[in-house]
């Protein structure tokens, strides 16, 4: 920042601390003036002065509120393009989903028609099922005809 004087009423609205606060920080010997040429001369401060007597100069905070908002808004806009990068890898994964979903319901819709094709055959086995059975004399008869061959 440039060492430019100040009245005392642009150094008080400067630091946002009152006159009489800035004239008795003179008077305590811990703030220095311009020397004035006579008693009646405006008092002038610098900014350098107040800088070193401790006071914080506004337009510093506003250029470091200025920066850590610009910071802030990169961050912003940073987390916005990645929450928009995970919503399109949702988005995709979402499509991807319906269409398997689509590809199940397609084959759970083949299963339920082999299902019901199957059907008659079954009642047909279930039917011939006892004719199917071979009781014991039938079969020691058919062990015994391998045997012999």
């Amino acid at each position: 920042m440039s060492d430019k004087t100040l009245s005392l009423n642009d150094a008080s609205k400067l630091t946002g601390v009152s006159a009489v606060t800035l004239r008795r920080r003179i008077k305590e010997g811990r703030l220095e003036a311009e020397p004035r040429k006579s008693a009646k001369a405006e008092i002038r401060l610098t900014t350098q002065g107040l800088i070193k007597a401790g006071f914080v100069i506004q337009d510093e905070i506003m250029s470091t509120s200025t920066a850590l908002l610009a910071d802030r808004e990169a961050q912003i806009v940073a987390l916005k393009a990645e929450l928009e990068k995970e919503r399109a890898e949702k988005v995709a994964v979402l499509g991807d989903l319906r269409a398997l979903t689509g590809k199940l319901e397609g084959v759970t819709e083949s299963y339920q028609l082999a299902l019901e094709a199957f059907k008659p055959v079954q009642e047909l086995l279930t039917k011939n099922a006892q004719r199917l059975i071979i009781d014991e004399p039938v079969r020691s008869r058919l062990n015994w005809l391998k045997r012999r061959k």
